[in-house]
């Protein structure tokens, strides 16, 4: 798919990845929201917050997948990190947040 970026003909790489998440400090929490962040190792960062509801409990568990898009005309466009981060808020009100992050590379 070709975008406008900068007036240049430019395109993306996608990556689909899956996160698997434990509770570990013995408490329930509600997710509530994700922020996923690119950034490429040219210098092009995007963030994005993502609605997210999932109720883990005590001892609980899940897996989710987020799709993330890094756009651009060069492969060090396409290439970088990408980091996702959840925020909820645990039995007690108090607000938890986790972080999850991955290298991408096109190849």
């Amino acid at each position: 798919m070709a975008l406008a970026l900068f007036g240049l003909a430019a395109s993306y790489k996608q990556y689909d990845l899956t996160f698997d998440a434990q509770e570990q400090t013995g408490r329930p929490v509600l997710w509530k929201q994700l922020s996923l962040t690119t950034r490429s190792a040219s210098g092009l960062n995007r963030s994005q917050m993502l609605p997210f509801s999932e109720r883990l409990s005590r001892s609980g568990s899940f897996t989710f997948t987020v799709s993330a898009v890094l756009q651009g005309v060069a492969e060090s466009d396409w290439r970088g990190r990408v980091i996702c981060s959840s925020f909820g808020v645990d039995d007690t009100s108090r607000v938890v947040k986790a972080t999850f992050s991955t290298d991408v590379s096109p190849w």
